[in-house]
């Protein structure tokens, strides 16, 4: 309660810490983090288990558990052969610490999700165990190198990378806001994106004694 409320996946690590036994929520998916916050927030909420998100949504207009969770790349072509992986909770943490608005996140997300085959198969990309500071000067050089794409060639790379993102959304469609990640409404334009936050699953009066 006493963590910086705008660093959304800080807290969500710090609170899956605390809720999970002999997992590291940072080496699970996006996807999964999300899913184990909102599901907490319906278990523990005094309310409807399908609790209200905006003025006129609930919980399971974001929620789709039909779709098998992704845990390995999809090939989304282009020059190079690129890939596009799963985003993980220490990579959202980095970047949570470098991106700053939507565009920044876009471009980070990009950054830490795309490799090219040659790339895999050499094993050199990062991992949980690389050392923070170290992954996010790699995070920072390859977003310097995709700003410097000739702008056609971008746009080409841009849009395989949002088409490999619906192939991999599982759980909830993802999208972007100034603050980071958020999940969409299953229908789509019309109705405000969704953030589940660790502060609904904290009592009123325990936020009060942090403060």
């Amino acid at each position: 309660a006493k963590l910086n409320p705008q660093a959304h996946e800080h807290i969500i690590s710090e609170f899956l810490a605390c809720v999970l036994t002999d997992v590291n929520g940072r080496a699970l998916t996006i996807q999964e983090r999300y899913l184990l916050v909102a599901q907490y927030i319906s278990a523990t909420c005094l309310g409807d288990p399908d609790f209200p998100i905006g003025q006129d949504a609930k919980y399971t207009d974001y929620l789709d558990m039909n779709k098998p969770l992704a845990v390995d790349y999809v090939a989304i072509g282009f020059e190079e052969t690129w890939c596009l992986y799963p985003l993980y909770g220490w990579q959202v943490e980095a970047l949570e610490d470098i991106c700053h608005g939507w565009q920044e996140w876009i471009f980070g997300c990009m950054a830490a999700q795309l490799a090219t085959a040659n790339e895999i198969h050499e094993g050199k990309l990062p991992s949980i165990d690389t050392p923070i500071a170290a992954y996010k000067d790699y995070l920072k050089e390859r977003i310097t190198i995709f700003k410097a794409y000739p702008e056609r060639d971008f746009i080409q790379l841009y849009h395989a990378f949002l088409w490999g993102t619906e192939q991999l959304n599982s759980y909830f469609n993802l999208g972007f806001d100034g603050d980071g990640l958020v999940c969409l409404h299953k229908e789509g334009q019309g109705h405000a994106p969704a953030r589940f936050q660790v502060s609904d699953c904290i009592t009123e009066s325990t936020i009060e004694f942090c403060r």
